[in-house]
């Protein structure tokens, strides 16, 4: 998807656009194909010590081996994905959702909103049957089994608000799309989040206590720990779930297999869970729960939380991830895959 833009002049942000990844997309899978050809190639003895490199001709990836003759560099290195090519992984994912039909985006997130959702029964359950010893042991306890809803998410690929929020600000910040466009693309995807947590709250504040596996104090205790802070309070802890979330979704798409990616899934997301800090999506399911379940909390508390927890996701996974990641290439001229 060409931005129409002129290269940008010596000393200016870049010399020229670093993502433009719709353009370059293909470029970036010769490079992993060629990547993968060469961890799996076998030399003769008197070879061993000498560097392979692998250099795809649009230069954006580089397979540097681990003989003498390697110089080191962060930016090429044995396996897994440099920086740049995170970021065109990031931006090339972020245009083909923009360009999706909306129906499929909503649907997915609405998918997004009842797998997340997972998390916050299993924390419900732990919390109506286990007497924990200490606040530490709970918090931890509570933490991992958050991130099994963001697991079930991440890596089935349905559309979550808070890591769309990272990608999609990449094309943007590279002229590729329009700020209309993005944030109709979130509210789509926030509105269809929610409308999700409400169908498995629904469920949940009415099997769960049947079955009795949730009770009604374990949800006002979990909706509890959200209600009850004044809004640069919410709006603080929502923008460090933001961040949180930003950095999975990176550090994901930058793991060489998927248990490196479960590895940051779990390590990162559980971050937000020890907290707690406010993640909109995720909050939502646990305050809609304690709505319909009689257990203390209001529709003026619920749309609090979720506008100043929305608003400080986006400022988190935007400004503090993906403005500062993409920061990082400022000076670097992108290499042109004409040639």
């Amino acid at each position: 998807m060409a931005s129409g833009r002129k290269p940008r002049a010596k000393g200016g942000y870049m010399t020229r656009p670093l993502l433009n990844a719709r353009a370059r997309g293909k470029f970036v899978q010769t490079s992993e194909l060629a990547t993968g050809l060469a961890r799996n190639l076998v030399l003769p003895a008197a070879l061993r010590d000498v560097t392979v490199r692998i250099t795809v001709k649009s230069g954006m990836q580089s397979v540097v081996g681990s003989g003498p003759m390697g110089n080191g560099s962060g930016r090429e290195r044995s396996g897994g994905l440099d920086h740049r090519q995170i970021l065109l992984r990031q931006s090339e994912a972020a245009l083909d959702e923009l360009e999706r039909d909306v129906r499929a985006v909503a649907l997915s997130a609405f998918t997004a909103g009842l797998n997340l959702s997972f998390g916050a029964l299993l924390m419900l359950m732990a919390l109506s049957m286990h007497d924990f010893g200490s606040d530490l042991t709970r918090q931890l306890t509570l933490a991992g089994l958050s991130s099994i809803g963001f697991i079930i998410v991440m890596t089935g690929q349905t559309e979550l608000f808070t890591a769309h929020t990272t990608m999609s600000v990449l094309p943007l910040f590279e002229g590729d799309t329009t700020v209309r466009r993005v944030a109709g693309r979130w509210t789509v995807m926030l509105l269809a989040n929610l409308l999700g947590t409400a169908g498995f709250a629904a469920l949940v504040a009415v099997l769960g206590p049947r079955l009795d596996i949730v009770s009604r104090g374990a949800i006002a205790s979990l909706a509890g720990s959200l209600t009850g802070s004044p809004w640069p309070v919410v709006f603080g802890s929502a923008v460090l779930a933001g961040w949180l979330m930003g950095l999975a979704t990176w550090l994901s798409k930058a793991a060489r297999d998927t248990a490196g990616q479960l590895l940051a899934i779990v390590l990162v997301t559980g971050t937000i869970g020890v907290g707690p800090f406010h993640h909109v999506v995720f909050a939502s399911t646990e305050l809609l729960t304690a709505l319909f379940a009689g257990a203390g909390t209001s529709w003026s508390q619920y749309l609090y939380v979720i506008i100043w927890a929305a608003i400080g996701n986006a400022v988190g996974g935007a400004i503090f991830v993906g403005l500062l990641n993409y920061g990082q290439t400022i000076g670097e001229e992108a290499p042109d895959p004409s040639g």
